[in-house]
């Protein structure tokens, strides 16, 4: 009788233990499609520089309370809710321009209902200094000069991830004089140490929520050389014609070693190159397929931000071809109007010589794929948008994302 007991005692008890697991599994299984970003960064223009002429006010105003985007990703097909969330950070007076105590920074967002598929989270970062030393509803942050500032943390704040394995994601608020190029006063294949001083600043795509660089790169805008005659680097396009918009003109691949710069007067050379980096800065054209600048084809070379030509700032990289398309889908056509991230027709360079052709009537942009001895870009003009592929000699504009 005994035994019978032990048996059936035994079956009840494994059927527990076997069902606990199996509702663990799925569990388990349901957080692993559930993703939410690990990393961002939030940033605040605030600048003074008497040098350039430009005084911007980095202040965070209760009246205008920022709105940040956190991306999710739901890799199945049930729907997730999330609590609300709420925190607070103390921010320190060394970072205010008015030396103020004890004001606090809040990100927070409501509770999430029935998420799928792929979006956004939409928080908001407001102030409170009610209780500071100058409670006027604003933080004044500490502003900083181009040249000589770099930046710093304002605030970090952590958000939940996946809190069944009590992982969090890391939002940096981050203060910034301006994204300096990758070739800021460095040296280039033509020995100036100045023709890639341009300073650039995010924006936030209003359709995917995306950080992009505000203007190609080389744009006369963003040329700290330059700055009179076109006002300040914060400055985008006025139209997809704007000539003051339309920067470099780069062969995919390579460096900024200053074969980009459209104002060139050289003679282009007609030869492959054996490594990643020419020593000189000529358009290299080529009459061979695959009409590629380098002798053996590298598909690594504008694949991320750590790699090896990686012309984009720090932390910055080219885009693919999906995130263009998400940019521009539902059948949108690039006009003056309808352009939020300020692209222009500055017109291309082909593989035979060095010539721009096209020049304010089409605008191609590459992006960091390829396909085969190809590699994708993205074309439009009033009328057209689409992506395609062309050799990689060809020399087109540079629009860089943050990874």
């Amino acid at each position: 009788m005994k035994k019978i007991i032990y048996v059936i005692l035994g079956i009840f008890i494994s059927r527990i233990i076997f069902e606990f697991y199996i509702n663990f599994t799925k569990i388990e299984k349901y957080f692993q499609n559930t993703y939410i970003e690990e990393r961002l960064t939030y940033y605040i223009i605030s600048i003074n520089d008497l040098k350039y002429n430009i005084n911007i006010e980095g202040n965070i105003d209760i009246k205008t309370n920022q709105q940040i985007k956190i991306p999710y990703y739901i890799n199945s097909s049930k729907k997730v809710d999330l609590d609300e969330y709420k925190q607070v950070v103390t921010l320190n007076n060394n970072y205010s321009s008015e030396n103020e105590h004890n004001a606090k920074l809040i990100l927070s967002y409501p509770k999430q209902f029935g998420l799928t598929g792929n979006g956004y989270i939409n928080a908001t970062l407001e102030i409170d200094d009610k209780e500071s030393s100058i409670p006027d509803n604003k933080f004044k942050t500490k502003q900083l000069q181009i040249e000589k500032d770099d930046g710093y943390t304002l605030a970090e704040f952590t958000y939940p991830r996946n809190l069944l394995y009590n992982q969090y994601g890391v939002l940096e608020i981050k203060v910034i004089s301006g994204i300096k190029d990758k070739m800021y006063k460095k040296k280039d294949n033509t020995g100036n140490t100045q023709s890639h001083n341009f300073v650039y600043y995010p924006v936030v795509s209003p359709i995917t929520g995306k950080i992009w660089l505000n203007n190609n790169l080389g744009a006369k805008y963003s040329d700290m050389n330059n700055i009179y005659l076109c006002g300040n680097p914060f400055k985008q396009a006025k139209s997809i014609v704007d000539v003051n918009a339309y920067g470099s003109l780069f062969q995919w691949g390579r460096k900024s070693d200053g074969h980009e710069f459209r104002n060139k007067q050289e003679l282009s050379v007609n030869m492959n190159y054996p490594s990643d980096n020419p020593t000189h800065n000529f358009h290299i054209i080529s009459n061979k397929y695959p009409f590629d600048w380098r002798v053996n084809k590298n598909d690594k070379l504008w694949d991320g931000v750590d790699s090896t030509n990686n012309v984009c700032p720090n932390g910055w990289r080219l885009p693919t071809k999906v995130e263009f398309e998400n940019e521009f889908n539902a059948g949108l056509i690039l006009n003056d109007n309808n352009n939020d991230l300020k692209l222009t027709m500055a017109g291309y360079k082909l593989n035979n010589n060095s010539n721009i052709l096209s020049e304010g009537l089409y605008g191609n942009y590459w992006t960091k794929d390829v396909s085969n001895s190809y590699a994708y870009f993205l074309i439009f003009n009033p009328n057209y948008k689409g992506i395609s592929t062309i050799y990689k000699t060809a020399g087109f504009s540079v629009r860089c994302i943050k990874d």
